[in-house]
């Protein structure tokens, strides 16, 4: 059996550049005189990913991000878009209206002036709130049934409790609704799992709290009954970041 040393070797020691900027960051926003609404993680975060946000849009365009989000049709809500990233990868003559439900308050100004500059701009509402703050979601007509299609890029590692959080968003669906997706997941090689525990704490605290060790392929798919349209892994044993991406349809009959 091969352990690719050298391909872990460079995969272990490879998030220490972005772990620093995210931990500068951090330690920047608890500086004396810095405003009370810019201290702490969130604000932090949302200032380091619109630093480096655009390195995300590169590495993404190399995906199936892109086929993914451009399928979302209907009724569309997005879980999590942050600085709009994924706002020019839908297609406007698919979409009736989507939905961005973000719980970072700091990420809201940058997202309202993306919005503004697309096609979407008129199809296109900020929800400044969790997927699991219910009443929230009721204010805006997002209702048990709703939802022609969930769209999460990305985010089930950040999120409080993604098992709730994927639970909300199949109860959101309509019959026959989609979940779109592509995350990032535990590794099933030990000696990687192994790493990302060790990652883990830090990586969290550094990076917005981004969670490398969840079994995000499990907990979408125990969810409900669900029809796999496509599902995807990349399982290299090295990774620190095995992707898991794919499709899958909330059955139309319970």
């Amino acid at each position: 059996m091969q352990l690719h040393l050298k391909e872990r070797f460079a995969e272990y020691s490879g998030p220490w550049e972005l772990f620093w900027e995210g931990f500068k960051f951090l330690l920047q926003s608890f500086k004396p005189g810095t405003p009370p609404h810019e201290r702490g993680k969130d604000p932090a975060f949302a200032k380091l990913f619109k630093s480096i946000g655009h390195h995300f849009v590169t590495a993404e365009a190399t995906t199936a991000v892109p086929s993914l989000v451009g399928s979302c049709y209907g009724i569309t809500l997005e879980l999590g878009p942050a600085t709009g990233n994924q706002l020019p990868r839908f297609t406007p003559s698919l979409i009736k209206h989507i939905y961005g439900v973000e719980p970072n308050t700091s990420f809201m100004p940058m997202l309202s002036s993306k919005i503004s500059e697309t096609e979407l701009n008129k199809k296109y509402t900020p929800v400044n709130c969790g997927i699991e703050d219910i009443e929230v979601l009721k204010g805006y007509g997002i209702e048990e049934g709703s939802m022609d299609c969930v769209l999460s890029v990305q985010v089930l590692c950040s999120v409080k409790d993604p098992a709730v959080a994927v639970g909300a968003m199949y109860r959101l669906l309509k019959p026959g609704g989609e979940l779109i997706f592509w995350e990032h997941h535990v590794n099933q090689d030990l000696i990687s799992r192994f790493v990302q525990r060790i990652w883990d704490f830090a990586w969290s605290m550094a990076i917005g709290g981004c969670h490398i060790d969840r079994p995000i392929k499990d907990i979408l798919l125990q969810a409900g009954n669900w029809e796999v349209i496509e599902l995807h892994t990349n399982e290299k044993a090295w990774l620190l970041f095995p992707r898991t991406w794919g499709k899958l349809r909330k059955a139309k009959t319970l």
